[in-house]
């Protein structure tokens, strides 16, 4: 059955004109030409109809094509803000949900919550939190931000719930890499401009054992003329796993400091690495 035939069945088991479904958002004559497959229609208003129709979107979509036309539209109701019609669309569909779709329902769901809680509606958020905690669990693309979003609001909506469940705890956990990289950023910055205090400030905030941590307190170390300090730093920082840029970096300090300390031979095994 094409889709004019389905949407003139559908109307007319319905009771109703072709001036009725149409509504305000499309013509009659376009409705027409609709009902009898000489116009193509757009998944906006497939979605339209779908709704004046009183049908799921998939009643009007062919079998092989539902899952790619649910997800235009969910990406589009995403897009303009309407959640409620992005989780409207995927459930639409009984075939198995890709990547993009999982992580679309993440995030509306997660928006949702946040619309609930602001009415006062905390049982629905409760709701759109965990179908949002969940999809961010099935969905590979789902990372630090959708992470984020899901600790922030499970805290604020435990805190107006009078509950005390760890949400906190997992809270902060889920700030944590976020806020550590940020304040890594903000070292890397400060020592190119030569702000060491600041720099210092930051890597405090950042604080870890990792190469990229030891390298940047080693550049600070020998930023500020402390140079065997530097050297372990730096030394430290190189039997961990770092990116290409700050290996050369690492080690152009290294030799640079060792020189400082008259340690020839380190400056160049340093330069050796740094070669090679």
């Amino acid at each position: 059955m094409t889709l004019g035939e389905k949407l003139r069945q559908i109307r007319q088991q319905r009771g109703l004109t072709q001036a009725e479904v149409a509504g305000e958002a499309i013509t009659r004559n376009m409705l027409s030409l609709l009902e009898h497959d000489q116009a193509a229609a757009s998944v906006k208003t497939l979605r339209y109809l779908s709704q004046r129709l009183g049908v799921p979107l998939s009643a009007l979509l062919e079998e092989e094509t539902r899952e790619g036309n649910c997800l235009d539209a969910a990406r589009a109701c995403y897009l303009a803000g309407d959640d409620e019609g992005c989780l409207a669309a995927l459930e639409d569909t009984a075939l198995p949900l890709g990547e993009e779709a999982k992580l679309l329902l993440c995030r509306s769901s997660l928006r949702l919550g946040w619309e609930a809680l602001e009415a006062g509606q905390l049982e629905e958020a409760r709701k759109a939190l965990e179908r949002g905690r969940d999809m961010a669990a099935q969905a590979q693309y789902a990372g630090q931000g959708e992470q984020e979003e899901a600790a922030r609001l499970a805290l604020r909506l435990s805190l107006e719930e009078g509950r005390d469940d760890g949400e906190l705890e997992a809270w902060e956990a889920a700030l944590a890499p976020g806020e550590r990289q940020r304040q890594r950023f903000l070292a890397r910055y400060y020592l190119r401009e030569g702000r060491l205090r600041e720099a210092a400030q930051a890597l405090r905030r950042s604080q870890g054992a990792d190469g990229e941590w030891q390298m940047l307190t080693g550049l600070l170390e020998a930023a500020r003329g402390r140079h065997r300090e530097a050297v372990e730093s730096l030394q430290r920082a190189l039997k961990q796993p770092l990116d290409v840029p700050d290996r050369k970096r690492c080690l152009s300090q290294l030799e640079q400091s060792a020189l400082a300390l008259e340690d020839y031979r380190l400056a160049y095994e340093a330069r050796t690495a740094a070669e090679k």
